[in-house]
């Protein structure tokens, strides 16, 4: 009688142990899936205004201006671990020889794209707004990617903030992106207040009213 006393004892602890195991593991989970849901934050999104106060003219087709720190920076100048910020110009009717520009004037954001691309694998992420010219391929942030290395991590990642841009007055302007590359993967996407440092007095971005 006493032995199998002893086996009931041993069995409930058993059983306790295991639900409190259980019980562990589900948090661990929940909290896990909590935190890759809502770590992922666009730093502005649909309805956002961005205003350009300066003026760039006589520029080929297919241009693209670097700001960083404030500044207006060529490529190869920039610190790429640091945020910074490219306006693409461009206009699909015309070739290489059209020459295209902007001046100061508003522009709507009617769409926002988050890529991350590492040094071995293509662009992946995920968007708000009609993005679709670009949207082909692309998976959610938190996707797997489907691929297994052997040689080690990659050698750094480059997170994209994209804002497809609308003037009825500046067709030409088309996209305002932001970026930087770090060395791990997570939430590493420009912040709203990184972006507005690299762009300076240049371009701002305003919420919407209300």
């Amino acid at each position: 009688m006493n032995q199998v006393r002893l086996q009931i004892r041993h069995g409930c602890r058993q059983r306790r142990r295991y639900q409190f195991f259980v019980a562990m593991l589900a948090a661990v989970v929940v909290t896990t899936c909590s935190s890759r849901r809502d770590a992922i934050v666009l730093p502005l999104d649909v309805g956002y205004q961005v205003t350009v106060n300066r003026a760039f003219q006589s520029l080929p087709n297919y241009t693209r201006i670097y700001f960083q720190q404030g500044a207006r920076s060529s490529f190869e100048a920039l610190d790429l671990w640091t945020t910074y910020c490219r306006l693409h110009l461009f206009n699909r009717q015309h070739g290489a020889d059209y020459l295209t520009g902007v001046v100061p004037g508003q522009f709507a954001v009617t769409a926002v794209k988050l890529r991350y691309q590492s040094s071995d694998y293509p662009y992946y992420g995920f968007d708000s707004g009609a993005f679709s010219s670009i949207s082909i391929g692309l998976r959610d942030h938190n996707a797997p990617t489907g691929f297994s290395r052997y040689d080690g991590p990659p050698d750094y990642y480059l997170y994209r903030v994209l804002i497809k841009l609308s003037s009825a007055d500046q067709p030409d302007v088309q996209t305002l992106t932001c970026e930087r590359k770090w060395a791990t993967r997570g939430n590493y996407y420009p912040k709203l207040g990184e972006i507005r440092q690299a762009l300076g007095d240049i371009i701002e971005i305003t919420q919407p009213a209300g």
